[in-house]
């Protein structure tokens, strides 16, 4: 099987029409605190009375458990071997019981579904039936309409279940409803993009798809790719990408009052496929995923190239500094020889009883025109550095800085 259906075949499992989702199951904390167990595993009087119609010790414990949970999280806890000794042993205080190290399953299963049918009835609780199904479904659409993820659908589904003192079903029947209403609202948003989109914008779009003579690979693989070490080339090159971007959305592409989670979700469904996995789809699911992609991306380009540009003015001033510093340490050892050769030079011009031209003379004669002519070199050369050897080092790299600058 090639790359290509390889994706195809990815994509299909994972946006249409099935979403990879994860029910939530009841989690206890492995070590509660103390304030835990007060908050979520006391039982009122009441609870007692019912615990108490239980036969047996470890049946009056599940009973307890299964009540605090179904109360706390809207479900029953599927394993007991699960539930921490200090909750088995902070209910078993509760009930007059003796503690435990741990809890084993029941010996009997019908006991423990007369437990649990119990339980729903003291709790008010009801089972997931055809019109609590429909119900459940009306109310995913309408938060599917707003742009809700899926993931975000199951785990408002869970929540809405445990409000509504619903037990939830299955967890593939939750799954199974979560993602067909996700896809069917997915589709919608699919064409709602479409249809925005000018014909000038779709041909635009195709193009991106397009590779170009000479070239491996597409525009739009172009603009996945995550930006090399900062250069004036490479940042002139996301500038460029930038701007072909911002021309193709500015004005074009309106997804405002989409969603933004949802808008970045398709955007990172376009990023996975390839421009050969993408020309499979329909044209208003290409459309609708690369039109979000480009949105997205315009503001990521937009953000690599201030990254970018802020990574090479950081390494051009490390590379000024240290070649500063190296100029400063060269030019400071011998700006120290200079200075002792000019005092020296000034210890003979100021010798007493002796004329000008003797003075000169005795000066040539011991130090030397060309050695005195470096130390003032060295000196002035020194003094310069100090004063603004670190400026012109920054502006003999400008010319590589205008490169991009002026387009940034």
């Amino acid at each position: 099987m090639s790359t290509a259906d390889s994706n195809i075949g990815k994509e299909t499992r994972e946006t249409s029409p099935r979403f990879r989702l994860r029910p939530h199951r009841v989690t206890l904390p492995v070590d509660p605190t103390d304030e835990e167990l007060a908050r979520d595993w006391s039982l009122s009087q009441e609870d007692k009375n019912e615990v108490s119609c239980c036969r047996g010790d470890d049946n009056r414990r599940r009973f307890a458990i299964q009540l605090c949970a179904l109360r706390k999280f809207g479900n029953f806890i599927e394993e007991y071997s699960t539930v921490p000794v200090r909750i088995i042993n902070h209910l078993s205080r509760q009930l007059e019981l003796s503690p435990v190290l741990f809890i084993g399953e029941p010996e009997r299963g019908a006991t423990e579904s007369e437990y649990l049918s119990r339980l729903r009835q003291y709790l008010g609780y009801k089972s997931f039936d055809q019109n609590l199904q429909t119900q459940l479904t009306k109310w995913l659409e309408s938060l599917a309409a707003e742009g809700v993820l899926p993931n975000d659908l199951l785990r408002r589904a869970e929540e809405q279940l445990r409000v509504w003192h619903i037990i939830p079903p299955a967890s593939s029947t939750l799954e199974r409803m979560v993602t067909s209403v996700a896809a069917y609202a997915q589709q919608e948003v699919f064409e709602s993009i479409a249809q925005r989109l000018t014909p000038q914008t779709v041909q635009s779009i195709e193009e991106l798809l397009q590779t170009k003579s000479g070239e491996q690979k597409s525009i739009l693989f172009r603009l996945k790719e995550y930006p090399p070490e900062a250069s004036a080339k490479a940042i002139r090159r996301y500038i460029d990408r930038f701007e072909q971007v911002n021309e193709l959305v500015e004005g074009k592409i309106a997804l405002g009052d989409i969603n933004p989670e949802l808008v970045q979700h398709l955007s990172a469904l376009a990023k996975r496929y390839d421009a050969q996995s993408l020309r499979r789809f329909s044209s208003d699911k290409r459309n609708a995923l690369i039109a979000c992609f480009l949105s997205e991306i315009e503001k990521t380009l937009l953000d690599h190239v201030v990254e970018m540009n802020d990574q090479f003015l950081t390494t051009m001033c490390r590379h000024a500094r240290r070649d500063y510093e190296e100029n400063h340490r060269h030019f400071r050892r011998k700006a120290k020889e200079g200075v002792d050769v000019l005092l020296s030079a000034m210890d003979i011009l100021l010798m007493p009883e002796q004329s000008r031209d003797e003075a000169f003379a005795l000066l040539y004669r011991h130090i030397g025109e060309d050695r005195l002519q470096e130390a003032v070199n060295n000196c002035k050369e020194f003094k310069r550095l100090e004063e603004r050897g670190y400026l012109d080092e920054l502006c003999a790299r400008y010319t590589n800085l205008r490169k991009y600058s002026p387009h940034f």
